[in-house]
């Protein structure tokens, strides 16, 4: 998939870069969200100011606000269809990753 993908040690807007790289791996209790939308939101922006670190084990892959759906890990097909036969969209709040195609997240 591709990623905005921080190469340095803090989310320093001098050192991202559109990346290809791997699918997230969903954990026990995750879901794999395709990625619709991002925003750029304040602890981003302190992130990329060295104010604030990204915590230990956290992906390298920026963004904490998404807007997406969820899809099968596998087929990478929408798991929930609405009436109208569309994907149900969801909104979530993730450690990061939301500047990927797709992100792992809570599923609850």
């Amino acid at each position: 998939m591709k990623s905005m993908f921080d190469s340095g040690t803090a989310l320093n807007p001098a050192n991202l870069a559109v990346t290809e790289v791997d699918l997230p791996v969903c954990m026990d209790g995750e879901a794999l969200v395709k990625v619709l939308s991002s925003s750029v939101n304040r602890l981003d922006l302190l992130q990329a100011q060295g104010k604030a670190p990204v915590p230990p084990g956290v992906t390298k892959i920026g963004g904490l606000d998404v807007c997406g759906y969820v899809v099968d890990p596998v087929s990478l097909e929408p798991v929930e269809l609405g009436a109208d036969g569309k994907p149900v969209l969801v909104i979530v709040l993730v450690s990061g990753g939301a500047y990927g195609q797709y992100v792992a997240c809570d599923a609850e």
